[in-house]
């Protein structure tokens, strides 16, 4: 499916909800997306029920995490509250051999701050808004009915993983 795509680079972002889907049955979309050479990401670690349980369960599906610093506005410590859980996802990803993406950023203060964590990928407001990449809906299911949300270019992701 990756192939019938190009130049763009499809990322299937696994986020939380409450749908009552089973780990096993999370588990084997991730499989079946990963075996179409898709890139598996598992999004807003550290909130919710995506914890490192959840994250160790699929790892052998997941290419990158995703940590949501918008999940967090709410906290004014960041050195106590926020900073931790970074440092946590981040050395998780390293040990993983996942790529670690920071998004959430809003101005150049928070980018100074997100540098520090080493973040293979930084996506935010602040860096650009998502575009709207116009495809063949048919090339990926005969429905026509996707939702195109966020897609970057696999040179943008390669890029900034460098």
């Amino acid at each position: 499916m990756q192939k019938q795509c190009e130049p763009v680079e499809v990322v299937i972002e696994l986020t939380e909800h409450h749908h009552n889907i089973s780990i096993a049955k999370l588990a084997v979309a991730a499989q079946q997306y990963q075996n179409a050479h898709l890139w598996v990401c598992l999004d807003d670690v550290g909130t919710g029920d995506n914890t490192a349980t959840l994250a160790e369960q699929l790892d052998p599906y997941i290419t990158e995490y995703k940590f949501a610093l918008q999940n967090f506005r709410q906290h004014t410590d960041f050195s106590t509250i926020i900073s931790p859980l970074l440092q946590f996802w981040r050395k998780f990803a390293e040990i993983h051999h996942k790529f670690f993406a920071i998004e959430g950023f809003e101005n150049a203060t928070e980018i100074a701050i997100g540098q520090h964590y080493h973040a293979n990928l930084l996506q935010g407001y602040y860096l650009g808004y998502p575009e709207l990449v116009q495809i063949d809906a048919t090339a990926l299911n005969n429905s026509g009915t996707h939702k195109i949300i966020d897609f970057h270019s696999h040179e943008d992701r390669r890029r900034n993983l460098q």
